[in-house]
């Protein structure tokens, strides 16, 4: 129920930032490697990753990457303040619901303590994330123009984050079926983020789960030029890495799986 620790949160971005620096592959490969923290926890550090590299590749302000990363790594942590019984439901109803939309007031009241993170910054990523163009977002149902640029691009970035975990009472998706959500509601998220997002992390992310023609799944690790796995995870029953000559004469992959719970 404390306020958000200003000096601790400016540590872990600019670690964020130092980690994307020495190796972006790794670091977004990491973000679907968590399997001991809450999904409050792993969500927002998938989001704040997955921000951090995209802002990096606009070629955005350090200062205004290492905010971004800031806000998206807590962006949902007001949910901790919510009944445990609540966030495991399966299905909310509308009462429940706006329970639920109420996690976003209660964190801005606790980042008073964040002042370095600009305003701008903390009300697109914080207050307008899950918002949505057509005015169906939450929590004050705003739309079209009145979301900035961040705010469209934040949401973007959340919503695949998400849709690709395990939740209560709904399966991850695979890479695959997120993008032809997306191309379904282009009324709901910005589509020129969505479409950079698309072209920025490609067909296969890294951190995605492929299958190839032969049977060959794993979990992608890095990309070569033309956007194909150059490295991948084999599952865990199975072990070990393929790359290389390898896994370049499997050629491309056959299609994106939903992952199991990280």
């Amino acid at each position: 129920g404390h306020s958000i620790d200003g000096a601790q949160l400016s540590r872990q971005a600019d670690r964020l930032l130092d980690l994307q620096e020495e190796d972006r592959e790794a670091l977004l490969f990491a973000t679907r490697c968590l399997d001991r923290e809450p999904l409050l926890v792993r969500h927002g550090l998938g989001v704040a990753v997955h921000l951090l590299d995209l802002a990096r590749a606009e070629a955005m302000p350090r200062a205004l990457c290492k905010a971004l990363a800031a806000a998206a790594m807590v962006h949902d942590l007001g949910k901790a303040l919510l009944p445990r019984d609540l966030l495991a439901l399966p299905v909310l109803d509308a009462r429940q619901h706006r329970w639920v939309q109420g996690h976003v007031p209660m964190l801005e009241q606790r980042l008073s303590d964040c002042g370095w993170v600009s305003r701008p910054v903390l009300d697109a990523v914080v207050g307008d994330i899950n918002e949505r163009l057509d005015g169906s977002g939450y929590p004050n149902q705003r739309r079209g123009d009145q979301l900035s640029q961040l705010a469209r691009l934040a949401s973007v970035v959340d919503v695949i984050d998400i849709l690709s975990r395990q939740r209560p009472g709904r399966d991850p998706w695979s890479v695959g079926a997120i993008y032809a959500w997306l191309d379904r509601n282009p009324r709901r998220f910005d589509e020129q983020w969505v479409k950079r997002y698309r072209n920025h992390f490609g067909a296969w992310p890294v951190g995605s789960l492929v299958r190839y023609p032969d049977g060959l799944i794993g979990r992608v690790a890095a990309l070569d030029s033309r956007g194909l796995p150059s490295r991948l995870r084999l599952r865990a029953d199975d072990g070990g890495w393929v790359d290389g000559e390898a896994l370049a004469q499997r050629g491309e992959p056959e299609t994106s799986l939903a992952a199991p719970a990280d």
